[in-house]
């Protein structure tokens, strides 16, 4: 292929400079193909490494890199550390701290039919103080609980149990790991690579936790060059402990050059127009792409078009399994792509029955109740959110899918509501219409893209400069999916 003066300049100057470099990139832009092109300019002689953002991309990259350029998922390399260094194969266990905070519940008074909830809150807080490097204070998980919208049941006695369970968490570690573990116990350990590696090659640098930051710091050797690719506006996971600052941060981490990639091969430059309202960037269309489809169309309009093999965003997901069933009933297949959700569902429903049981509420209609747990759990939660209509716009969202899907399978029993939303949400072995939230969608593409309720973009309710930025960058990916025509449904 023919190489744009943007990548030739990355290739020259990597070639001939020196120095740490962060290729500024924008969406569509081949952020994985750039560094591809860097990894086959490389010395043969010397060790390289490229780290994927997934285990999706690492197996792609296998045939396209020389043998001498090692690919690894940032948790795959974390994992080989922990061989390395215990010299025996660890044993993967997500419900690791899970376990053990349900063992040593007793310990704080907890009664044994709490003890699932408590262990839960505790393994929460957990996943987040390691991914954030703060230690478990009172201090410290108070803050995680304002920043990221959690509500404790058992708020004073996890900030007791919290420490105890991360000290058994590592001393466990040479034994049993969950996923955080994989790059948090050799950071805490400061275990070393066995290969020294001269050039380090990190895809969707955006992503990066202050945990994997601090652990892929830990590789550095005094001659070796890290080559950052990023997209700054595709920074949307706020929620998980990546600020949208994260750019920035490895820009003076690691003291790079910046050079851009702006050029726009995904997008029509119609889609590009708009989407440039969203970055203080200049995103530049390829060369000789057609004006591409860029239409408003009503409500009902969806109906007529979309057809399996398109896709359909939204900010809430509520919304998009309405219309998933609408769309079923229609006869048009359709699936919503969001297993995460699934078991936030869950998670959900498990407080919604305990409330019930505790005031004998199970004769009351479906809708009834989740309007009195509705009314219960805020005023239960409000003293401990920083941001509490985002947080109730969230527990909205789940509220109304949990009550969409008992409608639809005109189930009532909380056991049978359980199985309800593992069935609709699996995901389906045939093509459909996918319908995905904006952040489940980062990485998609569809030639035909739609986007409902746009009037849920930006947000009403972020009010930092963090999540007003985080909801910038939600429009801007979702704004940037379609390689032809893009939809906005409901749109003036």
């Amino acid at each position: 292929m023919e190489l744009t003066k943007y990548q030739l300049a990355i290739l020259e100057y990597i070639r001939n400079e020196s120095g740490n470099v962060y290729i500024d990139a924008v969406a569509g832009s081949g952020k994985t193909t750039m560094l591809q092109l860097i990894a086959n300019k490389l010395s043969p002689f010397e060790n390289s490494l490229f780290i994927a953002f997934n285990r999706h991309i690492k197996d792609a990259m296998v045939d396209r890199v020389p043998a001498n350029v090692n690919i690894k998922t940032v948790h795959g390399l974390g994992y080989s550390f922990l061989m390395n260094t215990f010299n025996t194969k660890v044993k993967m266990d997500e419900q690791k701290y899970l376990n053990i905070a349900r063992r040593e519940a007793y310990k704080y008074n907890i009664p044994q039919t709490q003890a699932t909830v408590f262990a839960k809150e505790v393994s929460i807080i957990l996943s987040y103080a390691r991914s954030l490097m703060t230690g478990p204070t009172k201090e410290t998980i108070a803050n995680i609980c304002k920043t990221y919208n959690i509500d404790l049941v058992y708020f004073n006695q996890v900030v007791e149990a919290a420490p105890d369970v991360l000290l058994l968490g590592i001393k466990a570690a040479h034994d049993i790991i969950d996923f955080t573990d994989m790059i948090f116990i050799p950071v805490i350990y400061e275990m070393k690579s066995n290969i020294d590696y001269q050039s380090v090659l990190v895809d969707e640098a955006q992503d990066i936790s202050t945990l994997q930051l601090r652990f892929i710091k830990s590789i550095q050797k005094e001659n070796t060059r890290f080559v950052f690719v990023g997209d700054r506006n595709q920074s949307i996971y706020g929620f998980a402990g990546v600020l949208s600052t994260g750019t920035d941060t490895i820009i003076d981490y690691f003291n790079t050059k910046v050079l851009k990639l702006p050029i726009c091969y995904r997008c029509p430059p119609s889609h590009i127009v708009l989407a440039n309202h969203y970055t203080n960037r200049e995103i530049l269309p390829a060369e000789g792409r057609e004006t591409g489809t860029l239409k408003g169309i009503s409500e009902y309009e969806i109906f007529e078009k979309v057809k399996p093999g398109d896709l359909v965003l939204c900010r809430y997901t509520a919304p998009l399994i309405r219309l998933c069933m609408d769309l079923n009933a229609r006869g048009i297949k359709s699936w919503v792509r969001n297993s995460a959700f699934m078991d936030d569902l869950l998670i959900l429903l498990t407080k919604i029955e305990d409330y019930t049981n505790a005031l004998n509420l199970r004769e009351e209609p479906l809708s009834e109740l989740l309007d009195r747990f509705y009314d219960y759990y805020v005023f239960k939660c409000k003293p401990t959110l920083s941001n509490v209509e985002s947080w109730i716009a969230r527990l909205e969202d789940k509220l109304a899918s949990i009550e969409a899907i008992s409608t639809y399978y005109g189930s009532t029993d909380f056991i049978e509501i359980a199985g309800n939303i593992k069935d609709f949400l699996k995901e389906p072995s045939d093509l459909r219409v996918c319908l995905s939230s904006i952040h489940k969608a980062k990485g998609l593409e569809a030639d035909r893209v739609f986007i409902i309720r746009p009037d849920l973009l930006p947000s009403k309710l972020a009010y930092s400069a963090e999540e007003i930025q985080q909801e910038r960058n939600l429009t801007y990916v979702a704004l940037t999916r379609a390689k032809k025509e893009l939809y906005i449904c409901g749109a003036d």
